[in-house]
């Protein structure tokens, strides 16, 4: 139960640490040449479970610049028998930092995460897309996703085109 209470208190902490305001006029004036996106911040925490699982939980805040950038609005997290997703938060932002939009969980799409021609699969891949008409807007999301299988850390890619910069 302590093991617990601390692990909920720091992820609190860490939580309310990278709270910040998502004005685009704190983003610095070089990382805006030449893109279509900024990541401002991006976190992965990994909780170990017991020696064969471990919960996952990923936060990125990424404001679009023009509507090359829409692509990276978008929220595509697959998942499994191995993989659960126990949490999807979700928020989008005006110019200025201020909530325009909550995720809730009935605008999330579950779809088959393989092509047509399989018949029978257990990949899934949960999808969102928060959209808006007027440019620069800023989406947020944080995933948790119970991880069944052993120690595998995924794939970390901090920057997902040449057409978007990295603030953190």
């Amino acid at each position: 139960m302590k093991k617990h209470l601390i692990t909920t208190l720091l992820l609190i902490v860490s939580y309310c640490s990278i709270a910040q305001d998502y004005s685009i006029t704190n983003i610095p004036l070089e990382l805006l040449k030449e893109v279509n996106a900024v990541k401002r911040n991006e976190q992965i925490n990994i909780q170990i479970i017991d020696a064969g699982s471990y919960t996952l939980t990923k936060s990125y805040t990424i404001t679009i610049l023009n509507a090359k950038g829409d692509k990276y609005a978008q929220l595509n997290e697959y998942y499994d028998k191995l993989q659960k997703i126990k949490d999807i938060d979700g928020a989008l932002y005006d110019a200025k930092g201020k909530q325009l939009q909550k995720l809730r969980s009935k605008d999330v799409e579950d779809v088959s995460g393989t092509s047509g021609g399989t018949f029978m699969d257990d990949n899934r891949v949960k999808l969102h897309k928060f959209s808006s008409p007027v440019y620069p807007y800023t989406v947020s999301y944080t995933v948790a996703t119970k991880m069944e299988q052993g120690f595998y850390i995924p794939r970390w890619v901090p920057q997902q085109g040449g057409d978007m910069s990295v603030e953190s």
